[in-house]
């Protein structure tokens, strides 16, 4: 983007700059407000307006009954009531599907939420975020109406009793790589499914454990005492 003339009009880019600009332009319009585009490639709005109706470029809302375009981390954040930081976390944790943009906002990268990802993540990852925080009426009645979970995630002291062991043991498996989980905010989540297909196994060799002690203790032969002799 080359800076405009005494009357405000862009001319087309003639510089490698230019062309990065070009792309950031590509990249956020319709997506990342306009005062954060011109603050970032440190333009004014007007002129990055221009340069975006030169480029085909619109910023708008999508009309009702249309999907949008994409939330970014902050529009999650302000949908559901929680930090940008912790929205950025349940990417990195793999709990929020989000699509990963070529442009950079500042010093993190910048992702897309869509709302069928973001609806995924409102019904099937309902122990890491807190329904009463969220902020927008319809993502509010959207996990009110969820019914209740078909494979709710446990926590290592819930999961415990369902395979005969203690909490810890629970986290061992788990460290061990024999039952699957995933970590939020220091704590383990485990599927109910997960435990279905270990339980059997895990009591099957609790088991043979048994038997095979019981084995040992039978296979001994009795204990000869030497006669005594009378008084």
């Amino acid at each position: 983007m080359s800076r405009g003339g005494a009357h405000g009009r862009d001319t087309a880019p003639a510089s490698p700059l230019a062309a990065r600009e070009d792309r950031t332009l590509r990249a956020c319009a319709g997506i990342v407000p306009v005062a954060t585009v011109a603050a970032r490639l440190g333009r004014s709005r007007p002129a990055v307006l221009a340069r975006a109706r030169v480029l085909g470029l619109h910023w708008y809302h999508p009309p009702p009954g249309q999907p949008h375009l994409g939330h970014t981390l902050g529009d999650v954040a302000r949908l559901l009531g929680v930090g940008a930081c912790t929205a950025r976390r349940w990417i990195e944790a793999g709990w929020l599907p989000a699509v990963r943009r070529e442009v950079r906002l500042g010093r993190h990268a910048l992702w897309l939420v869509w709302d069928d990802d973001l609806a995924h993540f409102l019904s099937e990852c309902r122990p890491v975020y807190e329904s009463g925080r969220i902020r927008n009426p319809d993502w509010r009645a959207f996990v009110a109406a969820l019914p209740p979970e078909r494979d709710p995630w446990l926590t290592p002291c819930e999961a415990a009793p369902l395979i005969g062991c203690t909490a810890h043991g629970v986290r061992k498996l788990i460290a061990s790589g024999r039952l699957d989980a995933r970590r939020w905010g220091g704590r383990y989540y485990i599927r109910r499914s997960a435990l279905t297909s270990r339980s059997a196994p895990l009591r099957d060799g609790q088991s043979d454990a048994r038997d095979a002690a019981s084995a040992a203790v039978t296979s001994c032969p009795p204990l000869s005492l030497p006669a005594c002799d009378g008084a």
